[in-house]
């Protein structure tokens, strides 16, 4: 802000200079500006947010002075999420005023929105560009919402059904992800299954699956080498979404699916529950070759993708 000021007194001073007598006194110009072209503020789901905004004046004056504020046509959050004052106030003898506004959870979207405020033009007075302030919306993130099986779609476009649960030692546990591709397209039947922990940064919604032994399989009856699985991912708590990108790895060799089609993502809805589970009853995800609620099959019909065991 002071350097926006310093270029306008420099830039209404050369004109003073250039057009007057080197014996005229310069006089500051009656100038209004905000603290900034943009402020960023973030309101929790369900809550409120109270922020200060600083006004200032090129000169000063003995009386008190009074701006009014505009909300520019140019805001996208709904009129209920915000109150701003009419006017703010400039003390006499002083050159800085503020004023506070106040943002509220109240129909505010998800993706969030922005207020723009501006000056309302007055006769011999200067006026800065408007303000726009970035409003975000902040959901904080409850593991156990999130517990429980259910449906959504994979980058490739097959239905998933993904379990996450708590096993016996309090882990948080996931099953599920890319059985629909890996026994249509890929081919291979699973015969042995175990779900993988998963860690959840409760303050960001990061999710995190470290490398770890995730599948069995045969291909055209013959057995395959181990898959482990990995990934990164997200939760969008605002929008009740988990986003997981998930990775096989063979012998050393990881697949993403990148080499054949999209790379693998799989996003399901918390909404879109198949029904709560006992916490993941999977016997510790192990099978031997039978059906579990995890997808695991013996070459038959699973959750994760219809194949006739092993059709590519």
């Amino acid at each position: 802000m002071k350097k926006t000021l310093l270029l306008f007194f420099t830039v209404i001073m050369t004109s003073v200079f250039v057009g007057c007598s080197s014996d005229d006194d310069f006089t500051p110009p009656n100038y209004v500006a905000f603290e900034g072209k943009s402020l960023s503020a973030t309101v929790e789901q369900g809550g409120s947010q109270t922020m200060e905004v600083t006004v200032y004046t090129a000169n000063q004056v003995g009386n008190d002075r009074t701006f009014n504020i505009n909300i520019d046509g140019a805001t996208t959050l709904e009129s209920s999420v915000f109150n701003v004052p009419q006017t703010v106030v400039v003390p006499g003898g002083t050159n800085e005023g503020t004023f506070t506004v106040e943002l509220t959870d109240d129909n505010l979207a998800n993706s969030g929105g922005k207020l723009v405020l501006s000056f309302e033009g007055q006769e011999n007075l200067y006026i800065s560009e408007p303000l726009e302030i970035n409003v975000s919306k902040f959901c904080p993130v409850n593991v156990d919402d999130y517990v429980g099986t259910y449906e959504g779609t994979d980058s490739w476009g097959y239905p998933t059904e993904v379990e996450i649960f708590y096993n016996e030692d309090n882990e948080l546990m996931i099953n599920g992800l890319l059985f629909g591709w890996f026994q249509d397209w890929w081919g291979e039947v699973i015969t042995k299954n175990e779900p993988v922990r998963v860690e959840i940064d409760g303050e960001t919604g990061a999710i995190t699956i470290a490398e770890q032994f995730y599948l069995e399989s045969t291909y055209e009856g013959e057995a395959q080498t181990p898959y482990n699985l990995k990934g990164t991912g997200t939760i969008n708590a605002c929008e009740k979404t988990v986003a997981i990108s998930p990775v096989l790895v063979q012998g050393g060799d990881e697949i993403d699916g990148s080499a054949w089609g999209p790379v693998f993502k799989e996003t399901i809805s918390v909404t879109e529950s198949t029904g709560d589970t006992d916490g993941g009853d999977t016997d510790g995800g192990d099978t031997d070759g039978g059906d579990t609620d995890g997808g695991d099959t013996d070459g038959g019909d699973t959750d994760g993708g219809d194949t006739d065991g092993g059709d590519a």
